[in-house]
């Protein structure tokens, strides 16, 4: 939802209310540093290819402070910039999203790759579904509730050992 949020944004004002609103929203720190570490590299990443006065003063608000610079963010800028569709854009997130989770899962538990490849294709429905609905979706629609999710995530961040960093 952000993603279409930005994507759809007309002004530097409307991203910066998102991006402090997924500050907001990211309740467990590694989570929160983990978008924000991977957009500010993403949006320099990609300044190289793509600009508009829209991506340069969000990239001008992380650099004074006045933006953190999550991920969905800067993707959501960029492949505006790009002009790629908003569902491709949106299907492209879920699915890297996705593989990266799977990838995950066949590293920590007794999975086989094949497994964690029918894994993607029987959730491929589902990232239609939500690449559509990213499209249509508006403010009040940004949200979520999970809270054993956010409370795992604080635990997380207290192990003395991890497998994983975030």
């Amino acid at each position: 939802v952000a993603i279409g949020l930005t994507y759809k944004a007309a002004e530097i004002e409307e991203v910066i209310d998102l991006d402090e609103r997924l500050t907001a929203m990211k309740i467990a720190r590694e989570s929160r540093e983990g978008s924000i570490k991977i957009g500010k590299q993403f949006l320099r990443n990609a300044a190289i290819l793509e600009r508009n006065e829209i991506l340069d003063a969000y990239a001008e608000g992380i650099r004074s402070g006045r933006c953190a610079g999550h991920h969905a963010i800067a993707y959501g800028l960029v492949t505006s910039a790009a002009e790629i569709d908003l569902f491709s854009a949106v299907l492209g997130y879920l699915h890297a999203h996705v593989v990266g989770q799977v990838s995950a899962a066949v590293r920590l538990i007794p999975l086989k790759p094949t497994d964690g490849q029918g894994i993607i294709d029987a959730i491929r429905p589902d990232l239609i579904d939500i690449a559509r609905f990213a499209e249509e979706a508006g403010m009040d629609d940004l949200g979520g509730f999970t809270p054993g999710l956010d409370i795992r995530g604080m635990q997380h961040e207290r192990l003395y050992s991890r497998l994983f960093i975030s």
